[in-house]
């Protein structure tokens, strides 16, 4: 009797973690394409890896450089107005 619990116990585990990696995958997928082919602003010059995620942006907050950093890209890259 413990054995088969073990045995489905294992077989749930396995499938927890098939589901979470098809949609962690899945989630990846789409931000991609998102960023690539959807993004209203694709066409804005930018940092490439902030046309996907606001991760680079807290990157920037985090480190106490958000202000001097953000008016770096804005020097480098122009802006919108």
């Amino acid at each position: 009797m413990w054995n088969e619990v073990i045995e489905a116990l294992a077989r749930f585990q396995v499938n927890i973690l098939l589901l979470a990696s098809v949609f962690l995958g899945s989630y990846l997928g789409y931000l991609l394409y998102y960023g690539f082919f959807v993004c209203p602003t694709r066409h804005i010059p930018g940092p490439f890896l902030t046309r996907f995620s606001y991760a680079p942006y807290y990157f920037l907050l985090f480190r106490g450089r958000g202000c001097m950093d953000t008016m770096a890209l804005h020097a480098k890259y122009g802006t919108l107005l």
